[in-house]
């Protein structure tokens, strides 16, 4: 008895050892979610550029021309001397063509970022100019002659540059207040960066007291029709239509394209 005993509690135990197996199963479910951005392209809106124009005798001793708050051209014809009650202000370029020798007063000229001398006829004088960096830009093949003397205490003399803006420009002459630092030579740009067929900007005379250091850009041609003394670091690497002619200083061989002296 007591080994049957024994024998089915064995058993039980087996079967119950059996009975107590089972399987489990787990699944695990991923969520995929896609996720669509929008891509908004931009364009920005350029403003037109403001063009105003005063013909001959428009501009009087009582006038007054502001800007706008975009980018202002004032082309303007002048067959005597702008005075110093003229208040213009708030226009970043100005285009003058002037009959016979003229002078212009900045007293009340403000904001001017270019001014250029087109197609004039005689020498040009700016008086009481009072930003040392207002360019001073020629184009066309009239009398491109200017002088330009400026406000008491416009000129630091330590980091001022004038800037010559040549546009292809024939015979330039210039002459400014002693006063600044260095001068900046523009011969003008042409498309695509390619020089300009037959395009040249012609410098006959540079004066600016003082001043050793000069650079020269752009990619009209610089024909220099005299010596330009006094400079002993010259930089042209940017001059893209070379420099031929006479010399800047003690360098010489100016007809290659781009020199540092």
């Amino acid at each position: 008895k007591a080994a049957r005993a024994g024998g089915v509690s064995l058993m039980a135990l087996s079967l119950a050892a059996c009975g107590s197996s089972s399987t489990t199963t787990s699944t695990t479910t991923t969520d995929t979610t896609t996720t669509t951005t929008d891509t908004t392209t931009v364009t920005p809106v350029v403003p037109a550029v403001n063009t105003i124009s005063y013909d001959l005798l428009e501009l009087t001793s009582t006038s007054t021309v502001t800007g706008t708050s975009g980018a202002d051209v004032f082309n303007v014809q002048i067959n005597a001397a702008v005075a110093k009650t003229v208040t213009i202000s708030g226009i970043e370029t100005i285009n003058l063509t002037a009959y016979g020798n003229q002078t212009v007063d900045f007293t009340k000229i403000t904001d001017v970022e270019t001014f250029t001398a087109k197609d004039s006829t005689g020498t040009l004088t700016l008086n009481n100019v009072n930003d040392a960096t207002m360019a001073i830009g020629f184009n066309g093949s009239g009398t491109n002659n200017v002088t330009v003397n400026y406000k008491a205490g416009a000129l630091s003399g330590s980091s001022d540059t004038v800037t010559l803006k040549l546009d292809g420009a024939a015979a330039v002459a210039v002459d400014v207040d002693a006063g600044f630092a260095a001068v900046s030579i523009d011969t003008g740009s042409a498309a695509a960066g390619q020089q300009a067929a037959g395009v040249k900007s012609t410098l006959t005379t540079l004066t600016a007291p003082g001043v050793t250091t000069a650079t020269v850009t752009g990619a009209n041609q610089l024909v220099l029709n005299n010596d330009l003394s006094g400079y002993t670091t010259v930089t042209a690497t940017g001059a893209s239509g070379g420099i031929v002619g006479k010399t800047i200083g003690a360098t010489s061989n100016l007809s290659t394209e781009g020199f540092v002296g």
